[in-house]
């Protein structure tokens, strides 16, 4: 019997406009990703708890779990990407009135890129939506330009400290981490969950450890549970580091004269996207 015809176009349609409005948390880069780190970990958390009350075979149930543990594992680290971006717009936003110095040089649109967000709330919006956050170094060079102090040369702010002398031997372990992350979604979104030899050499090199090539991932609950945790402490210190960092930047531009703006006011504003204590110019605001 022949399937019934269907208009896929309107099918794509329908499912664009299958959406709901963003939750309140979206406001703050951090309390954006808490929300969504947690919403993928409490999936995983539902399936296991009410599945295994009921009567199954071992053998799908394990190879189905397998899966939903790696759909949210890749939603993890998509909500890590998208932190990182959404700080580039606070960030972006904040300096866009002090950018002939270069600092926002990083940041490029094509001409076809920028008439697709010609309509966007923010230049923060439009410079940093288009691209992709899922490489250390290439977000260290958007950052270190963009929180560079005034007409400094390269910038010293280091997101992910990649090498001796830009943070402790913990911080470069924990970037090498991160960026082993990065290349399992990769693996996980591209190659469905196939490591190929070139993903195994690349998680060699940044684990310093052995990594078969031509296997199948098959992420654990636990895996999915520490990679939460390693995530979840690296955002909340990126979180605390860039809004001391953005602060001390905002005390300098305002008392060199390079931009003029209420400290108090200012120091409220980063306390509603940072969701910490923020000092600019001696004013101090709490959450």
């Amino acid at each position: 019997m022949a399937m019934p015809p269907i208009d896929f176009n309107q099918a794509i349609l329908d499912t664009a406009s299958n959406s709901g409005d963003l939750p309140l948390e979206s406001s703050s880069p951090w309390e954006h990703y808490r929300r969504s780190a947690n919403d993928a970990w409490n999936l995983v958390l539902y399936m296991d708890r009410n599945v295994a009350r009921v009567n199954h075979y071992s053998k799908p149930f394990d190879r189905h779990m397998s899966r939903l543990h790696g759909m949210a594992l890749a939603n993890l680290v998509g909500a890590f990407e998208r932190f990182l971006k959404e700080l580039a717009v606070v960030c972006v936003n904040e300096l866009s009135g002090f950018s002939l110095d270069g600092r926002l040089d990083e940041f490029s649109l094509k001409g076809s890129v920028a008439a697709a967000h010609f309509k966007a709330e923010t230049v923060g919006n439009a410079l940093c939506e288009a691209d992709t956050w899922l490489s250390c170094p290439r977000v260290n060079d958007k950052f270190r330009g963009l929180l560079a102090d005034p007409f400094e040369a390269g910038g010293k702010f280091y997101v992910f400290p990649m090498k001796k002398g830009h943070g402790s031997e913990e911080e470069l372990m924990r970037s090498r981490q991160i960026s082993a992350i990065f290349q399992l979604r990769h693996t996980l979104v591209h190659n469905l969950g196939v490591i190929t030899e070139s993903d195994a050499i690349k998680l060699r090199q940044f684990l310093k450890s052995s990594v078969d090539g031509k296997k199948l991932l098959t992420p654990s609950s636990k895996n999915v549970r520490q990679i939460k945790r390693l995530l979840d402490e690296t955002a909340s210190d990126i979180n605390k580091r860039m809004s001391l960092k953005l602060a001390s930047l905002m005390t300098t531009l305002h008392q060199d004269n390079y931009l003029s703006f209420d400290p108090s006011l200012k120091a409220q504003d980063l306390v509603a996207a940072f969701k910490c204590l923020v000092t600019v110019c001696g004013q101090t605001a709490t959450p």
